[in-house]
């Protein structure tokens, strides 16, 4: 850019490093508008809710530990080791499809046995943690 003086030259620099703040301050704000919305709708600390989902884990995790093996296998590495359906399909030597068909029997079976012992409260939980 051809600046035919210097005063137009320290315009073209005043404007750019004004404009550059005010963009920085403005996504400042918009961040710390984001931090506090945030924090305003974290739920605060309830220790009867996490005793309560601490027994709820503890119940699926004994249900899924009484599982076919090649059932448990697949629902602790989706659930315990967060490992997608092509990274179990490769550990256990299937194809993704048969990773997901395997995926939901056993959870067809969990939810079953979960209502049998009149757990309907687990089997909402398993059906959130399925969706996550």
């Amino acid at each position: 850019a051809g600046f035919n003086s210097t005063n137009a030259m320290r315009s073209f620099l005043y404007t750019t490093v004004k404009n550059s703040a005010l963009n920085w301050l403005k996504h400042e704000r918009v961040k710390q508008a984001a931090h506090i919305s945030i924090a305003q709708k974290a739920a605060p600390y309830d220790e009867t809710q996490a005793v309560y989902e601490a027994e709820l884990l503890r119940l699926i995790y004994a249900e899924i530990a009484v599982l076919p093996d090649k059932y448990r296998q697949v629902l602790e590495l989706t659930f315990i080791e967060n490992l997608s359906n092509k990274e179990i399909a490769g550990r256990l030597h299937y194809t993704e499809s048969r990773v997901r068909v395997e995926k939901t029997r056993a959870l067809v079976l969990l939810r079953t046995a979960l209502r049998k012992k009149q757990a309907w409260h687990n089997a909402v939980l398993l059906y959130l943690l399925w969706w996550m």
